[in-house]
């Protein structure tokens, strides 16, 4: 069962049962924890805690885009149990998370929270070139995707100077190759500029990586 909860919903009702279930511990998971693994997830009851004969709601939180929601990963957990596995949902964007406990009548309320923990998710890192950097010369561009990045295609731009100038270096795809030839036109101007990996199959071109800084000399 997956559905989306509101972060802002279970924040503002929590403090009635967080006094109802003081003896329900959600243990923070610790070391690397990357989006779309499996991972171990324990908790704790008190011999009295209400918790432990009810059955609770494990959810995932972002803290880190407050308007994110929640993703529902595991439902209804019943007494006796003390932890379980879960995939992480492998399109996760890298950030700060908590995983709740929520009450299985009433998602807006929860028994327990862990401390913040860090997701890592698919990330595409571009190499700033190096070196003296011409006009019209052949440039290698180099690329790495990792946690299991994937954009097929993506557009790789060169953007500054001043006036700023857009230019189309071509298209590429990250299960096919990690670098490619582009050539810097010839006419570009010198000044300081980036590369860009933009999604072209979105309307809002999302920006996959950009490069810091390099400076381009004029032919």
């Amino acid at each position: 069962m997956v559905s989306t909860l509101s972060i802002f919903t279970v924040l503002l009702s929590a403090v009635a049962y967080l006094q109802m279930a003081t003896g329900f511990a959600i243990n923070t998971p610790t070391g690397n924890i990357v989006a779309g693994q499996q991972l171990e997830v324990t908790w704790t009851f008190d011999a009295i805690d209400p918790v432990e004969g009810l059955g609770f709601v494990l959810a995932l939180l972002s803290t880190t885009d407050q308007n994110n929601n929640g993703i529902e990963i595991n439902y209804g957990f019943q007494p006796g149990g003390t932890s379980t596995v879960v995939t992480i949902p492998s399109d996760l964007p890298t950030g700060q998370y908590v995983f709740d406990g929520l009450d299985q009548g009433n998602l807006g309320l929860f028994f327990a929270q862990t401390a913040p923990f860090t997701i890592s998710g698919p990330t595409l890192t571009l190499d700033t070139p190096s070196g003296t950097i011409v006009a019209g010369q052949e440039l290698l561009a180099t690329w790495e995707a990792t946690n299991g990045f994937v954009a097929d295609p993506f557009e790789l731009f060169l953007i500054g100077g001043s006036p700023e100038v857009s230019e189309f270096l071509g298209t590429f795809a990250t299960n096919v190759q990690t670098s490619a030839e582009v050539t810097i036109p010839s006419d570009t101007p010198a000044g300081e500029y980036t590369l860009q990996a933009i999604n072209p199959n979105n309307n809002a071109q999302d920006l996959f990586a950009v490069t810091a800084t390099f400076t381009i000399t004029a032919a």
